[in-house]
């Protein structure tokens, strides 16, 4: 058993996990050499040695991409990263595989290529479109930035 003392998680025990092999990824993924974990609960059927933290709430296992601990449809998982950057002090992340940006689990932009800050902080932009992403907020902002 482990107790769980990650300061955004409390102290909780988490039942079947393996002390002498247990990891903490970030504040939500963790594994041990049997299981991998989000938050206290088991992901069933993925596996540790196929498991890797992408950046703050996204992860990548054998079975796919998850947000939150939550899979989703990513077009290519083995491309998949996130990346970090900052509004206010807070941490915000959007994903890219080499066919889409995500947003949470939705599809933002299908032109990773061209997807890149804009010039105002939390705006995004790629070839034809701009994009707003802060906290739970994710929007396609209807303009011609051509």
């Amino acid at each position: 058993k482990v107790i769980g003392s990650y300061p955004r998680l409390g102290c909780e025990e988490i039942e079947k996990a393996d002390v002498g092999t247990f990891e903490v990824l970030n504040h939500i993924y963790s594994l041990d050499k049997n299981y991998v974990y989000f938050k206290r609960k088991i992901l069933t059927n993925e596996k540790p040695n196929n498991f890797r933290l992408a950046k703050g709430p996204y992860a990548v296992g054998a079975l796919g991409t998850y947000w939150y601990g939550e899979l989703f449809d990513s077009k290519n998982s083995k491309s998949f990263t996130a990346v970090e950057f900052n509004i206010d002090h807070l941490q915000n992340h959007y994903g890219l595989d080499s066919n889409n940006v995500y947003c949470r689990k939705k599809v933002l932009s299908q032109n990773p290529a061209k997807f890149k800050p804009f010039v105002k902080q939390g705006y995004f932009e790629d070839e034809a479109n701009l994009y707003y992403i802060n906290g739970g907020v994710c929007e396609k902002i209807e303009v011609d930035i051509r």
